[in-house]
């Protein structure tokens, strides 16, 4: 639990740091998901702030299409990254989802 802590509070900060720096560009995956997803969603995929994405989660029986769309345009509190990411991003933040959702 407490390394658990320790890595959520370590991806906030790259979150922030990474926002405040501005640019995702380069990224792909599993680094843009550490840098954009994991403090809200969970490093795991496990949820937090934000809902589980990963094995056992509402997100596996979701389209990739579906996935895609919630990621470009947002969904309640979680912002679009449309403007942020390009299509070829979101695409390996959609495939990385899969792969924590194939954890067991």
């Amino acid at each position: 639990m407490r390394n658990r802590k320790l890595v959520l509070g370590l991806a906030a900060v790259v979150l922030v740091l990474a926002t405040s720096c501005g640019s995702l560009e380069g990224l792909e995956g599993a680094e843009l998901y550490a840098n954009s997803c994991a403090a809200c969603h969970g490093a795991d995929g496990s949820g937090g702030s934000g809902p589980a994405v990963g094995a056992g989660s509402d997100a596996v029986s979701r389209s990739d299409a579906e996935l895609d769309a919630a990621i470009t345009a947002g969904v309640g509190r979680m912002p679009g990254y449309g403007n942020r990411l390009t299509s070829a991003q979101i695409d390996g933040l959609v495939d990385y989802m899969r792969e924590l959702q194939m954890a067991p």
